[in-house]
């Protein structure tokens, strides 16, 4: 856990999520204390767990915004045209797993939220290139030379 939390560079206050993704990723590693090197999730459940949404954690991904929100964004501020030219998605850090979805840290209001809805992995990016670099979309695609693709 300690390598988890150092390695991805979020603050001391977010131990909890660093203690539960390693929960998680624990859970779906096999073990040798049985003979069939099982994981403890196939132990409990009977199946093998499902790794297709392991990601690196701590790394930047792009939030897709529900409509809904975008739409209370949108009455709170001048302008009846921010819906359609506001953002569509929001740059967040990956801080645990969850069944369905991941949890990710919003850096502006340091809140926590289950998503599954990314529109993109940014791997190579960390808490730290978040919180030092441009955050909107139209500045990351600048930022990595206009590929709309990692």
């Amino acid at each position: 856990m300690r390598t988890l939390h150092i390695d991805c560079g979020l603050p001391v206050s977010k131990w909890l999520d660093v203690l539960k993704a390693t929960e998680y990723l624990m859970n779906r590693t096999p073990t040798k204390t049985n003979e069939q090197l099982k994981t403890p999730y196939e132990i409990v459940n009977g199946t093998k767990p499902d790794m297709s949404n392991i990601r690196i954690f701590g790394t930047a991904a792009m939030v897709h915004i529900p409509v809904q929100r975008r739409q209370a964004a949108a009455t709170k501020g001048p302008g009846k045209d921010k819906i359609e030219l506001g953002e569509r998605a929001k740059e967040k850090i990956m801080v645990g797993y969850n069944e369905t979805g991941y949890s990710f840290l919003d850096i502006e209001t340091n809140t926590t939220e289950v998503s599954r809805n990314v529109t993109r992995w940014f791997e190579h990016r960390t808490y730290h290139d978040v919180i030092n670099q441009p955050r909107r979309y139209s500045e990351l695609t600048h930022y990595y030379g206009g590929r709309t693709t990692c």
